[in-house]
């Protein structure tokens, strides 16, 4: 019973070399054992074993003769009969025959479709016969006539990748295997590139190329290849901007660390200063024309003073000297206040203003003028003050 269980598990890892062999894929013979690979394409592939190379046939082994009956007990009804062990049914030896002829009609009829250019009907004939015994040279053909029909680039690329990923892919020939690669690769560069990107702290807001984003970090999003621009903000952080070169069909994860926004001082602007008024020159015009009239005044009566003193001289009385002094009084008092005012306005014309050294300072000017007599003599007193 050991050996014959152990020869059956052998025929059964060795039946789809058998197949592929007699489907024409002789160069499997010479490879070392492939593990069974289950595609996602045909759930009846799970259940069937990849192919294994096979040595040249042996014959099968003498089966052990069935052990003997022991002899009945004495007495027993079973006296004439003999007691015999009846053995399990044997398990399949890997595809049937008929399973065979139909995959390798399948298989030719996707050859022969192919090698037409009908690509689509090949298509079809190896996905039969790939059902019909999963082996990897189907999974080969099935990837190429999909490529040939010009199929997106997404199902092209798992076709040849279901190929590739096949332990069994070596059977096929290394120049099929490197040419799966390469068109795997070439096509990998149009598929889009998944991105993710994630902040420190998270929680922020993506633009990408202007457009924002909807949701915040961690964000999963899909860029076609090329350059793009990434902005990320988030309240109370600076901006971060980076620019990336997406290669297609890439898996990429983008970390970023935003930076804390500096507190800002505040700044109270002083008040513009007010350019100062230029000084008006009236306040001196006036002062000086007062000044002239006094001294025009004093002159007048200066004279009556000096005819009066002549006449004075000539007929001394007493309205005489009153006259004379009174005329002057009034030419002194005169002529002191011409001569202050006079002081008064010069100062004023001359004199810088002091709203140009200090701006700020608001300046104001009074002028007093009091004349003054007495017994002796008479004139003006001034005071000005800033």
């Amino acid at each position: 019973m050991h050996k014959l269980s152990t020869f059956r598990r052998i025929l059964v890892a060795l039946g789809p070399l058998w197949v592929a062999t007699w489907l024409g894929c002789p160069d499997a013979v010479a490879q070392t054992p492939a593990v069974a690979h289950a595609p996602a394409m045909t759930p009846k592939a799970a259940a069937v074993p990849a192919a294994a190379p096979v040595p040249a046939a042996a014959p099968a082994p003498k089966a052990a003769p069935a052990p003997k009956a022991a002899p009945a007990a004495p007495g027993s009804k079973a006296r004439d009969s003999a007691t015999t062990t009846t053995e399990p049914a044997a398990a399949p030896l890997g595809p049937t025959a008929e399973q065979q002829t139909a995959a390798r009609a399948a298989f030719e009829a996707g050859k022969k479709a192919y090698d037409a250019g009908d690509f689509v009907l090949a298509e079809a004939e190896f996905k039969k016969a790939y059902e019909l015994i999963p082996i990897p040279h189907a999974e080969f053909w099935i990837a190429s006539a999909l490529d040939k029909q010009g199929k997106d680039a997404a199902t092209v690329v798992a076709a040849y990748e279901l190929f590739l990923s096949n332990p069994g892919a070596s059977h096929v020939g290394e120049d099929k295997v490197a040419e799966a690669k390469a068109r795997a690769s070439e096509l990998k560069k149009s598929l889009p590139a998944k991105y993710t990107f994630t902040t420190s702290p998270a929680g922020a807001a993506v633009t990408i190329d202007g457009a924002a984003q909807t949701g915040a970090t961690p964000l999963d999003v899909q860029l076609a290849p090329g350059a793009h621009k990434i902005e990320v903000a988030l309240s109370g952080y600076e901006t971060s901007v980076v620019e990336i070169q997406v290669e297609g069909g890439s898996l990429v994860e983008q970390p970023l660390t935003l930076t804390k926004v500096a507190p800002v001082a505040t700044v109270v602007a002083a008040p513009a200063a007010v350019p100062p008024q230029p000084r008006s020159k009236v306040p001196a015009y006036v002062t000086l024309g007062l000044g002239a009239a006094g001294l025009i005044t004093g002159t007048v009566f200066g004279i009556l003073a000096l005819d009066a003193k002549s006449k004075y001289d000539a007929n001394p009385t007493t309205a005489g000297a009153d006259e004379v002094e009174r005329n002057a009084l009034i030419a002194d008092m005169s002529f002191g206040v011409a001569l202050t005012l006079g002081i008064t306005g010069v100062v004023l014309i001359t004199a810088k203003d002091e709203a140009e050294e200090k701006p700020a300072a608001v300046n104001k000017g009074r002028l007093l003028v009091a004349p003054y007599g007495g017994p002796t003599g008479g004139g003006a007193r001034a005071q000005l003050s800033f």
